[in-house]
């Protein structure tokens, strides 16, 4: 079998490369950068879960990811329309969650390449 090249260790570069490997597909990830998540600071992102019935950490779970990085549920937010009026939108489930990037420990990058 041949294995399966992967230009980028992003989330979708190492979700493909984890999704191949568990198939029993060889995969050789190539990272421009000196290391996974090098691109990012500790900044925060959202990962979002509002498009999709499956809650975005169920579906990771789902994909043998468990979420062991740093992540806030996102219940509520404020949100300043085109004419400058201001919305509240709470919701009981999470719409997204906050995760941490970048080369620390705990954060999403971190957790996908282990």
């Amino acid at each position: 079998m041949k294995t399966v090249t992967i230009a980028g260790a992003g989330p979708a570069g190492l979700a493909a490369a984890i999704h191949l490997r568990r198939s029993g597909v060889p995969v050789a990830v190539f990272e421009r950068r000196d290391a996974v998540g090098a691109r990012f600071i500790g900044e925060w992102q959202v990962l979002e879960s509002y498009s999709r019935r499956e809650d975005a950490l169920e579906e990771l779970r789902s994909m043998g990811v468990e979420p062991t990085f740093e992540h806030i549920p996102a219940t509520w937010a404020h949100l300043v329309d085109d004419r400058g009026k201001k919305l509240e939108v709470r919701s009981k489930a999470p719409y997204g969650y906050f995760l941490r990037r970048g080369v620390e420990p705990g954060t999403l990058d971190r957790a996908l390449e282990a």
